[in-house]
C-alpha cells in the first residue's frame, strides 16, 4: 500500500471562500471546493474497498464479520461531509 503524501495543501482564508469578490478569489473558491470534493470520494473508495475486501475474504460469515465496515460506510455516506462533495 503506498505511504502517505507529506504534502500540505495551504488553506484559504474563509472569508473569501464565502464571499469572493475577484475572479481569482472565485477561481480559488472553486478550487478548494473540487480539491474537498476529491478527498472525499478518494475516503469513500478507500471504505468501499475494505468492505469489497472483507466480503470476500469472509464468505458467508460476511454478515457478521464486516458489519462494522458496512456501518462505517453507510455512516460516511449519510454524513453531512459527503454531502457537501458536490463542487
Amino acid at each position: 500500500m503506498p505511504g502517505r503524501s507529506d504534502v500540505k495543501m495551504k488553506e484559504y482564508p474563509a472569508a473569501m471562500l464565502e464571499n469572493p469578490q475577484t475572479t481569482f478569489e472565485k477561481m480559488n473558491a472553486l478550487e478548494v471546493k473540487t480539491r474537498e470534493a476529491a478527498v472525499t470520494v478518494a475516503e469513500l473508495k478507500l471504505l468501499q474497498a475494505k468492505v469489497q475486501e472483507c466480503y470476500f475474504r469472509e464468505g458467508v460469515n460476511h454478515f457478521q464479520n464486516c458489519e462494522h465496515l458496512a456501518r462505517e460506510y453507510m455512516n460516511f455516506i449519510m454524513s453531512e461531509k459527503f454531502r457537501k462533495a458536490d463542487p
